[in-house]
């Protein structure tokens, strides 16, 4: 009988994190992992046993309670010493935001390890992927996601993350969500509690445009993207955006782009 246990995830409906696969490891005696390079994140807890990863020239011990973090294109290989047993948890994780997770969490090809020091909700958070990942229906596919979610919520917090977000990605965020309604310079500095001057100046550092004029720009984006591909009316565009008058709308649609906004829709659908 086989010293592990692991299971493919099948769920291809998220794409900004989701799980590969997920598995766990008892008692396994003389266990030893790779050389191997996979093209995904794997995070390796280790429940109970030692280890020895070879790393170039270097050797990283690492044991109970450490929560490895295996980076994609990375060889990998460690050991346990001969005669000692080895029990583990595992997920497999992709998706654009894995990399950003791991910048959150401090966590680097130069530094791949986390001491776990709230062990039971670690170990309990692992089991329920496994054990939820088992089960075929929708709802426990998106259960797992959610699970992996909450698993690097944890670990921020287990771990004291300091991570503090760009604010001007922050503002850009607020302001692409917002767009259907009015939206100031004082209101996002409010929301980021920050003053409003100290925004514009950075906004402006980082984009070359005030907070103003790059609202403006992605209201007039998105106006030409429903022009180009519906037939919702003018009226009904400007409100969508965040303009109650129509007329005003219309003049700072051909302001910035030379074409009233029936010129522009014309145009671009006789393609």
């Amino acid at each position: 009988m086989k010293g592990y246990l692991e299971n493919s995830f099948n769920f291809m409906l998220p794409n900004e994190l989701n799980l590969y696969y997920c598995g766990k490891r008892v008692k396994t005696l003389d266990h030893f992992y790779g050389p191997e390079v996979r093209q995904h994140y794997l995070l390796m807890y280790c429940v109970d046993g030692s280890a020895v990863c070879k790393k170039d020239d270097e050797e990283i011990r690492f044991g109970a309670h450490d929560l490895y973090v295996m980076f994609p294109n990375e060889k990998i290989y460690y050991t346990t010493p001969k005669g000692s047993y080895w029990s583990s948890w595992w997920v497999g994780v992709y998706g654009p935001l894995t990399d950003k997770l791991m910048e959150m969490l401090g966590v680097t090809k130069n530094n791949p390890f986390i001491h776990i020091r709230d062990s039971y909700t670690m170990e309990y958070l692992m089991k329920e992927i496994y054990d939820t990942s088992l089960k075929a229906d929708t709802s426990s596919k998106m259960k797992c996601i959610s699970l992996l979610y909450e698993l690097f919520s944890f670990l921020m917090k287990d771990a004291g993350s300091t991570y503090k977000s760009d604010i001007i990605s922050d503002v850009q965020n607020i302001i692409e969500h917002n767009l259907s309604g009015q939206i100031s310079v004082a209101d996002l500095a409010e929301k980021l509690n920050i003053n409003p001057s100290y925004l514009t100046r950075i906004f402006k550092q980082k984009l070359s445009k005030s907070p103003k004029d790059y609202i403006l720009d992605l209201k007039i984006k998105r106006a030409k993207e429903l022009l180009k591909t519906t037939d919702v009316s003018i009226t009904d565009i400007a409100r969508s955006i965040g303009f109650d008058d129509p007329l005003y709308f219309s003049r700072l649609f051909k302001k910035r782009t030379n074409l009233t906004p029936t010129e522009y829709r014309i145009k671009k659908q006789s393609k």
